[in-house]
């Protein structure tokens, strides 16, 4: 557990402004894309993924959360491995499905409500 601390905490201090206002957006749009899913259901939406049905059936919002931070976890331990200017690239390869997850949740909600 040290360890990780330490290769963690080396990774932390190589950020600049880009690469954590991109791992920051990551966080947002994540927690976003559950919370916009458990709003939308709350108004009589159903979840099209099946991996996502059972998940939300089974363990409910905080199941999907975990497994989202679980897709998260390969990409971190990915950024860790990839030397500087590749790695700056996993935040945003992680911001792009998500922004656009939760641009077509809030897009069903708004429709909804509306």
């Amino acid at each position: 557990m040290e360890r990780l601390r330490g290769v963690l905490e080396s990774q932390s201090a190589r950020l600049d402004g880009h690469e954590r206002a991109l791992w920051r957006l990551v966080a947002v749009l994540l927690v976003g894309d559950v919370g916009l899913t458990a709003w939308g259901r709350s108004l009589g939406l159903v979840e099209l993924n099946p991996v996502g049905v059972a998940l939300l059936t089974r363990f409910g919002t905080l199941g999907l959360l975990v497994a989202k931070l679980l897709v998260a976890l390969p990409a971190l331990v990915w950024w860790v491995g990839l030397p500087d200017p590749y790695a700056r690239v996993v935040p945003l390869l992680l911001a792009i499905p998500w922004a656009v997850a939760c641009t077509v949740n809030l897009t069903l909600v708004a429709v909804v409500l509306l």
